[in-house]
């Protein structure tokens, strides 16, 4: 039993660390609070529990993680098990103990162990804890979850951080919480949402009376906010914002966020030309993180050195610093892991070790497969595969600079078209395709589909060039057609593409060349020089094997900007263009031909037809004009020459007379207007329906996706720009794409703003072949011949593609009303 002087002792010892607590020496209160927590261990396990928790809390404070994550285990050791804490003690001073081992644990890069601490404080938070409680323990699992590379996960639980600081009225914790979303979003590349959060937690800090509190606040909201800024092309402004952020986090003492800021200040500065200086200032980042143990933020230092000595010319230091990465992101980071094996791969190209660049390259990809697998939602899952694009691009110019053609295919296939692919299979079950797992689906399966179906394939993939390097021979665009006798290759090199787009030789041009004749231009550019222009990049190079190829039909898997390009009226020699011998469609991905064609034609019972609805009131998202839009006289003759049903026409084609109708049809036909929304992809295009109340009218391509149309074969969208979508890795996001994922198995789409009159006709032409039992891809490939042979110019007739399976087709001869 202690004597009642030691008691005293102890008494005193607690409330001199609550004094020293308050007053912020934080080395003297921990002392204190250790020293008393000590003496209560053999008589007061709960007292002592909550005084070891108070202790790790000062550590937390000092940055001393081993410490602090001893301190806290001590204290949990001594309190009961947190489902029978029955004391306001036990509770507060357990939740508090449970995040700092969580947080300790992070710091360590136990990064396993932090996600079960952080998850158990969840659970103990949901029992014992208030919303605020909650939200710290959410906080500490997030930040796990995103150097675990789970992206979306980490997003969500961000959100719920968000929603729980909201509930709580605190606006440091809500700040925080804004702040850390933000940080997630940019890293899917979502930076107008990263923007946006950043400039609410300003605004929030903004509220905070008292200064010191809200410097507190805003140094890591400046830090994040300097990062998104560079990201979005404003280095001088992140340079403003980190040196803001760094000055704070010294005038505090917040040694860890001024090591953040000061990587942000490195990477800007690096953006403005100031290398050196940037440089210094990782470097910095980089010594100081190895002390203290954390490998992952050194590894990312070390990185981001690697890439300013390549940038610089510094090749034997870049290549240093890059295997030092490497070595350093061993603890779960695999974005990081793998932008550091893809830096290695780069120097290993500029050596002229192909091999060696290959091997490393394959170990990146396995590293954004990984974090790929871990995503549910859509959205997010191609805004991951963007960060990833480069690296798979890479790799196909290893291949192809060791003359391996075929492996070159294997790797632009790799990771195109999945996130469609995995809904579709969600869809109508997993025999339907092919698994959507990298390298699955290679050429050799490639070849036997194309011989099984009679078609070729005919593959695009742009490869870029890396400055100095000894693969550069190989970049410009590639093509591939794939048929039932074999594959083979073509490639136009970068002097090409230069010319048609009339541009210098800038190292990324070619990624342009199709943003040139895009857009309201088009139509005049398709009539003037390139369409020449075009075939001789194309389809002058694998001209040969389109001619030879015994195929009936042709599927074109397009890249990027090349999803814009009207392939049925480009030549393939002798005035003949790819029209004259191919009905065509289009896909993202050849893995996703398999779960689109076949099942034969689909007996033809109910017709949904739109034409010409009421103009939109209001703009289809904030920021956007009203578009002036004229009535579309020849779409009520379109949709009435098309019969099969009454026609939706004027103020009766509403939003929600076409969702009543639209899942029970076989055939979809739309005359109307259509909206491309926005390049980012975060207001998506739209068909213009008609407004009625409330509702605007706008049929979005959101909208279509979450709709079940797996009994409706083929949608023609006969509108303005319905082709246009955000172009990725993963194909084009767009009203085509909307439709394919909601189930219809093809959509007949425009790649340009078309004319009312001749496309009312040629649509006519196109039931007319539909009726006759012909394909789509075939009806449509009909009727533009028929067009191009009686004069109709080529800006008229070339305007429209089938997106998806070509072959679909519909039995019954509907009228013509």
């Amino acid at each position: 039993m202690p004597t009642p002087l030691e008691a005293i002792r102890a008494m005193l010892a607690r409330r001199r660390a609550e004094s020293m607590e308050a007053a912020g020496q934080w080395e003297a209160a921990h002392d204190a609070f250790a020293e008393a927590a000590a003496f209560w261990e053999a008589t007061d396990p709960v007292l002592a529990g909550s005084l070891w928790s108070r202790a790790a809390r000062q550590l937390a404070i000092l940055e001393r993680r081993p410490a602090q994550l001893e301190a806290s285990r001590r204290a949990l050791a001594l309190l009961p098990p947190w489902p029978r804490w029955d004391t306001p003690l036990a509770r507060e001073d357990g939740m508090t103990a449970l995040r700092l081992r969580a947080g300790a644990l992070y710091w360590l890069d136990r990064l396993a162990e932090a996600e079960a601490a952080a998850r158990e404080a969840i659970a103990a938070a949901e029992v014992h804890g208030g919303a605020a409680e909650l939200a710290l323990a959410y906080g500490e699992l997030a930040q796990v979850l995103h150097r675990l590379g789970r992206p979306v996960e980490t997003v969500g639980v961000l959100g719920r951080l968000v929603e729980l600081a909201r509930a709580v009225a605190a606006p440091e914790m809500l700040a925080a919480a804004l702040t850390d979303h933000a940080v997630a979003l940019y890293g899917l590349e979502q930076h107008a949402a990263a923007r946006g959060e950043l400039d609410e937690a300003l605004a929030v800090i903004g509220t905070i009376a008292d200064p010191v509190r809200a410097d507190k606040a805003r140094l890591g909201t400046l830090a994040a906010a300097a990062s998104v800024h560079r990201a979005g092309g404003d280095p001088a402004g992140a340079v403003a914002m980190a040196e803001q952020a760094a000055a704070l986090c010294e005038r505090y003492g917040r040694r860890e966020q001024y090591l953040q800021a000061q990587m942000a200040l490195g990477l800007a500065l690096a953006d403005t030309g100031e290398v050196e200086r940037g440089a210094a200032a990782i470097r910095v980042v980089y010594r100081e993180t190895l002390e203290r143990g954390t490998r992952h933020l050194a590894g990312r230092a070390a990185n981001s050195l690697a890439a300013l000595d390549m940038k610089a010319g510094r090749l034997p230091r870049a290549r240093a610093w890059a295997r030092r990465a490497v070595r350093l992101q061993d603890t779960g980071d695999l974005e990081a892991r793998a932008a550091a094996r893809f830096n290695v791969a780069r120097l290993a190209l500029i050596d002229g070790d192909v091999t060696g660049a290959e091997t490393v390259l394959q170990g990146a990809v396995e590293d954004w497969e990984s974090v790929r697998r871990d995503v549910t939602d859509e959205r997010q899952y191609v805004d991951v595969l963007e960060k990833q694009a480069l690296v798979y691009r890479v790799l196909q110019q290893c291949r192809l600079a060791a003359g391996d053609a075929d492996g070159g295919l294997e790797a632009a296939e790799r990771a195109r078209g999945r996130g469609l692919l995995r809904q579709l299979r969600r869809r109508r079950g997993p025999g339907a395709a092919p698994d959507p797992s990298g390298g699955q689906f290679g050429p050799a399966e490639a070849v036997a589909l194309a011989k099984e179906r009679g078609v070729a394939f005919l593959v695009y993939s742009m490869v870029p060039p890396l400055a100095g390097s000894a693969a550069d021979a190989v970049a410009g665009v590639h093509a591939w057609l794939v048929d039932g006798a074999g594959i083979a290759h073509a490639h136009a090199g970068l002097d090409v593409l230069r010319d048609l787009a009339g541009r210098p030789a800038e190292p990324d041009a070619f990624l342009g060349l199709t943003r040139e004749v895009d857009g309201p231009d088009l139509a005049g550019a398709v009539d003037a020089l390139d369409l020449d222009g075009l075939s001789r990049a194309l389809v002058a190079p694998i001209r040969h094997a389109l001619r030879a190829t015994p195929a009936r039909r042709l599927v074109i898997v397009p890249d990027g900007d090349l999803d814009r390009v009207p392939f049925a009226a480009l030549r393939i020699g002798d005035g003949e263009c790819l029209a004259d011998r191919f009905p065509i469609a289009v896909l993202p991905a050849i893995a996703l031909f398999p779960v689109l064609d076949g099942g034969g034609p689909a007996p033809l019972r109910d017709v949904l037809l739109v034409g010409n609805p009421a103009p939109p009131r209001t703009p289809i998202a904030p920021g956007f004009p009203v578009p002036a839009l004229a009535p579309l006289v020849h779409a009520e003759r379109e949709v009435r020459a098309v019969g099969g049903g009454e026609p939706l026409i004027g103020a009766a084609a509403t939003r929600a007379a076409v969702l009543a109708r639209i899942g029970g049809c076989d055939l979809a036909h739309f005359a109307t207007h259509g909206l491309y929304g926005s390049d980012d992809g975060v207001t998506p295009g739209a068909l213009c329906l008609s407004p009625d109340g409330a509702d605007d009218g706008y049929l979005r391509a959101d909208d279509v996706a979450a709709l079940d149309l797996e009994r409706c074969r083929i949608v023609v969208l006969s509108a303005c720009q319905t082709g246009w979508g955000r172009s990725t890795h993963e194909g084009s996001l767009g009203l085509a794409r909307a439709f394919l994922r909601a189930g219809a198995r093809a959509a007949v789409v425009s790649l340009w703003p078309v004319d009312d009159a001749a496309t009312a006709d040629l649509m006519t032409g196109l039931h007319r072949h539909l009726r006759a039992g012909a394909p789509v891809a075939e009806a449509l490939r009909r009727a533009m011949l028929a067009a191009r042979d009686a004069g109709v110019p080529a800006r008229h007739w070339a305007a429209f593609t089938v997106v998806g399976d070509g072959g679909a087709a519909v039995t019954a001869q509907y009228d013509r009303g």
